[in-house]
């Protein structure tokens, strides 16, 4: 788990040097598909068609939903895709393990939050020694003085993320948690509006009401296959209709 938690924090890092910030975003987002793929192959979980529809529109939505905020036009370096790739599927086996070791080890997520980060962190300090990054990162720490204060800052936010991520994976599941994940990559463009200037742009319109289609469905997935039947339904129509009107607005946009 350790291994699989560095590796892929590394190689999401490192996919930012060759592609941008929208780009790895994008893909991260399509994370839920391998997690249920996973799901089924490690704590042998079972899921319906319609939650796997919902995770089509859900990652769908928030793929066409960041990529709308994107003002520029994407550089595809294919190093950087096959970086972000094993970063996908690192994320989709560490919440799969991380669900099976909570369950099984009856251990709490604090002591899986520590335990697992510290190791990794060891992994990865072994890592920057041997590249020679870490001095690099020292000095550039020492000529620029803000560089720790933020640093601790984002620390501590990361802190509280993970806590409330693994408690979600705990009550409800891995894939619920990735769901979870997934929203707030729009919420947190949404936010961004507030706080920055930026164009609005009619795309996030479509895109942002086919995430919370996706999400209504996912819950709708998980009650007994007679109930709210005309409901699943509805959604599901709705979903497939605003995927036709994000991706045609998207085109011609």
């Amino acid at each position: 788990l350790t291994v699989v938690l560095a590796a892929t924090q590394g190689c999401g890092s490192a996919a930012l040097s060759y592609v941008n910030m929208p780009v790895k975003v994008v893909m991260k987002s399509s994370k839920l598909i391998p997690t249920m793929a996973l799901g089924l192959l490690i704590i042998r979980r079972g899921y319906s068609g319609l939650e796997y529809a919902a995770a089509v529109m859900l990652c769908a939505g928030t793929a066409l939903f960041v990529l709308s905020d994107a003002n520029v036009s994407p550089d595809f370096n294919p190093i950087g895709i096959v970086l972000l790739s094993v970063a996908v599927c690192g994320d989709a086996l560490t919440v799969n393990m991380q669900d099976k070791l909570l369950n099984l080890l009856k251990c709490s997520k604090e002591q899986m939050l520590v335990v697992s980060n510290l190791m990794a962190s060891a992994w990865v300090l072994v890592y920057i020694l041997g590249t020679g990054e870490l001095s690099r990162a020292v000095s550039h720490a020492r000529s620029h003085p803000g560089v720790p204060l933020l640093l601790a800052v984002q620390s501590v936010a990361q802190y509280v993320g993970v806590s409330f991520y693994l408690a979600l994976i705990q009550g409800f599941g891995g894939v619920a948690a990735v769901c979870v994940t997934s929203c707030r990559k729009v919420v947190t463009i949404a936010l961004s509006f507030a706080a920055f200037s930026k164009p609005f742009t009619v795309r996030y319109v479509p895109t942002g009401l086919l995430v919370v289609s996706g999400i209504v469905l996912s819950v709708l997935a998980k009650q007994p296959q007679k109930a709210y039947a005309r409901e699943k339904h509805l959604t599901l129509a709705l979903g497939v209709a605003l995927f036709v009107w994000s991706v045609e607005d998207y085109v011609w946009l």
